[in-house]
């Protein structure tokens, strides 16, 4: 792909749109960082929805619904730095890696996606610049500050949501899966008193 292909294409995120993500206690104490890949369920605004009606972009497709608030709580709760990603899953999967197949889905959960149809490489390079490069960018340069500064850091993933993909459906639930009982136990009490229900798993060590 050249960068000229790149640059040819409207850009993708406007002045209306909104930021890529939110970051809650910048200052936490917490040795843990709370991450919601799939809080947002935006879509830029040159890409209309991404030809989806909103009632489909509100289901579990469009994001992992009620982890922004679980997210939040939990943050209040361990004094945690967190970080929230605004735009949808389905615009591109800031969970996935780069050469997932699931990255940018055409179809999800037998959902056909107009506007990840036939992307070509510069379309797609464009949203992993736009999108998912900063907000995984943003929680390295967290992760490193936190290891110059001799600070423990262990980062947490979240999940929610209702129904489910492929097939599977497990409703609203709440668990904990922890390294450790310490962090199973403080992370399992923020979600309890949480008004939302979510998954929080432990995904990188001390």
């Amino acid at each position: 792909m050249a960068d000229a292909d790149l640059h040819a294409l409207p850009a993708l995120l406007g002045a209306d749109d909104p930021a890529i993500y939110t970051v809650h206690r910048p200052q936490g104490a917490s040795p843990y960082l709370l991450l919601a890949d799939h809080a947002g369920q935006q879509v830029p605004h040159a890409l209309a929805g991404l030809g989806l009606a909103q009632a489909e972009l509100d289901r579990h497709i469009g994001w992992d619904i009620g982890i922004a608030g679980t997210t939040r709580a939990l943050s209040d709760r361990l004094d945690a730095w967190a970080i929230e990603q605004t735009y949808s899953r389905l615009l591109i999967d800031c969970n996935r890696p780069l050469a997932s197949p699931t990255l940018i889905p055409e179809v999800s959960d037998h959902t056909v996606v107009p506007g990840n149809a036939g992307l070509s490489a510069a379309q797609r390079q464009q949203r992993i610049d736009a999108i998912h490069a900063p907000y995984h960018a943003r929680i390295d340069a967290e992760l490193d500050a936190r290891r110059d500064a001799g600070r423990r850091a262990g980062a947490e993933a979240g999940q929610g949501g209702q129904g489910g993909q492929g097939g599977s459906h497990w409703g609203w639930r709440k668990q904990v899966l922890g390294q450790g009982r310490e962090v199973a136990e403080n992370l399992q009490a923020g979600v309890d008193q949480s008004p939302h229900s979510a998954v929080y798993e432990v995904q990188a060590g001390w």
